[in-house]
């Protein structure tokens, strides 16, 4: 009988916050990783990576704009993402940002396990966006002022 409230237990939502927090924080992180080496990549990289994302939108005017931007996405947006500050907004731009490379991997015609991540984030931060940054982030902070 334990086990099974163990398993059914409805949490406080203390418990629900902390783990709003934690996962957060953790897709924060995850997400500056991997927007970091496209930082660093610079010009070059930033063509190479802009014409890639727009190539399935069919967009070819400056390239370099559009891979910083991209880069910029992850990468800052990671670090937002980690403090929760403007999650909805960064989310929605995440949000954008896996569209295009969901699209861009199904265009190349790769495997559902390679885009199938790109396309779980989508939902992911689709969740941040309704929910925001919860009680514990610099939103909450801000919006409590």
């Amino acid at each position: 009988m334990n086990f099974l409230k163990l398993l059914f237990f409805q949490p406080t939502d203390y418990q629900i916050q902390i783990t709003l927090t934690f996962l957060r924080i953790i897709l924060g992180i995850l997400t500056i990783g991997h927007g970091l080496p496209k930082i660093k990549d610079g010009k070059n990289g930033w063509k190479n990576l802009g014409t890639a994302i727009m190539f399935p939108l069919n967009v070819k005017f400056v390239p370099t704009m559009w891979g910083f931007l991209g880069a910029a996405t992850e990468f800052f947006g990671g670090i937002l993402l980690a403090l929760g500050l403007f999650t909805r907004i960064e989310c929605f731009c995440l949000i954008i940002m896996m569209s295009i490379a969901t699209a861009w991997h199904i265009q190349k015609r790769d495997a559902f396990m390679i885009y199938s991540f790109p396309l779980t984030l989508i939902f992911v931060y689709l969740a941040f966006l309704i929910i925001g940054g919860g009680n514990y982030s610099l939103d909450s902070y801000f919006n409590n002022m």
